[in-house]
């Protein structure tokens, strides 16, 4: 075969939708025939693919998240982990309605509406609490994300389904008088809880149930458009009613009455009796006319009330003199304390310190601090005006809080070793029972 001939079937090969496109095999010389052609000009190879340069990757399209605090009807539920749940609850009801509360073994659950949210985050980190939001739940809420993922097809769709369900549905479940773990166990089990569908209602037989429960005198359960509202009573056990007639106000110390500020009841004291502990100071009545009405007694009684105390100080005293002083290092790779080296004084003092090491191989590094200590008496005599200020400042300074001093006085005679100071103070204060 002449080499025109072969050159020419080779140039035949290499046009477009010739036999060249259309070869497959495997190995390595198939795939090079595939991607590559001759160019006509004695057997020399070029690559077509590097033709356009690849196109850039588009951005991914970031989902915006619904604000669910900004969606009515949605409520967000709240983990938290600690103690002290009674005092949480009460500063929590103080910055939003709390539903659903649930308390076991230090951890609390509770739900609330996602527009105090932030409010209620605030309080929780500044408490220090552990705490997790669990889930954000609302219809219009799941709407929209529905809405925002499907499509308008898809949301018009969940939109109807919603107006059809959302009348059945429990947006919140509230407690009123005293809330109760027992009842609120009950109400769960029949279906009455936030977020769920309750088809069928029947408060009387749910009061009913609540009713059976050891010390509740009054229960009712009640739906009212979406809200289930449980008030419940229980009994009052021993101890009286506030603000019942018959109790007086009672001195609490002997005193000299200064002021008496009556708020409800009847005054049984004036300026300048003088009262002893357990004597009536507020009546519980009112006078109408001639005739007396029970009434609570209520007020705030002051007067003046004196102390005295005596103080004695040595004409020497103890004083201990330190001296020598050794250091042992002891090494601990654990949590542990190693125990502390024998003492080398009989009296002594000791500090221990530590320094921890982190790198490598953790450890902490305890030094024990011996310092000898001797007793010495050494002459701690006070001039009389100087022992009866030091004896004046320490009783006042023990005096209780809201005590007004009204008049200090000191009193110093040499005895046996030292100097006696005898201090008498006398303030204005409450000295009512309810101070």
């Amino acid at each position: 075969m002449s080499t025109s001939k072969v050159r020419s079937r080779l140039l035949r090969r290499s046009e477009p939708g010739g036999n060249a496109e259309r070869v497959r095999g495997r190995g390595k010389g198939a795939q090079d025939e595939r991607e590559r052609a001759f160019d006509g000009s004695g057997g020399m190879f070029e690559d077509r693919r590097g033709g356009d340069e690849p196109k850039k990757a588009k951005p991914r399209r970031v989902r915006r998240r619904i604000d669910a605090s900004k969606l009515p009807f949605t409520t967000t539920g709240f983990e938290v982990r600690g103690l002290n749940h009674a005092r949480l609850i009460t500063l929590l009801s103080e910055r939003a309605v709390i539903r659903g509360v649930k308390s076991e073994e230090g951890l609390l659950r509770f739900r609330a509406s996602s527009r105090r949210k932030g409010e209620i985050v605030a309080l929780l980190d500044t408490l220090c609490y552990d705490y997790q939001i669990t889930a954000e739940r609302g219809p219009l809420l799941a709407l929209v994300r529905l809405a925002g993922r499907a499509g308008v097809v898809a949301g018009t769709l969940a939109l109807t389904a919603a107006l059809i369900l959302f009348p059945h549905s429990v947006t919140s479940v509230e407690f009123t008088g005293e809330w109760s773990a027992e009842a609120a166990r009950i109400l769960s089990q029949n279906g009455v809880e936030e977020g769920k569908l309750l088809f069928s209602f029947d408060g009387d037989a749910l009061a009913a149930r609540i009713m059976e429960l050891d010390g509740v005198s009054f229960a009712s359960v009640r739906k009212v458009g979406t809200r289930v509202y449980a008030d419940i009573r229980t009994e009052t056990r021993g101890g009286t009613l506030a603000g019942v007639p018959g109790k007086s106000v009672r001195a609490a110390r002997q005193a000299s009455v200064t002021r008496v500020i009556v708020f409800s009841g009847t005054a049984a004291v004036k300026y300048g009796d003088v009262v002893r502990e357990g004597d009536e100071l507020i009546s519980g009545y009112v006078t109408a006319g001639e005739e007396k009405v029970p009434s609570p007694a209520a007020g705030e009684v002051y007067g003046k009330v004196w102390r005295r105390e005596a103080r004695f100080f040595p004409e020497t005293r103890i004083e201990a003199v330190p001296g020598e002083v050794k250091e042992y290092a002891r090494i601990s790779f654990g949590s542990g304390v190693p125990k502390a080296p024998e003492p080398p004084f009989s009296d002594y003092t000791l500090e221990i310190s530590a320094v921890r090491n982190g790198l490598l191989l953790p450890y902490t590094v305890y030094t024990f601090r011996y310092t000898e200590v001797t007793y010495r008496e050494v002459s701690s005599e006070l001039a009389p005006e100087q022992a009866e200020r030091i004896a004046l400042s320490d009783a006042v300074t023990e005096l209780p809080a809201g005590a007004v001093l009204i008049g200090a006085d000191a009193e110093s005679e040499r005895a046996e070793g030292g100097v006696l100071v005898k201090v008498t103070l006398c303030t204005e204060e409450r000295i009512d029972d309810a101070g």
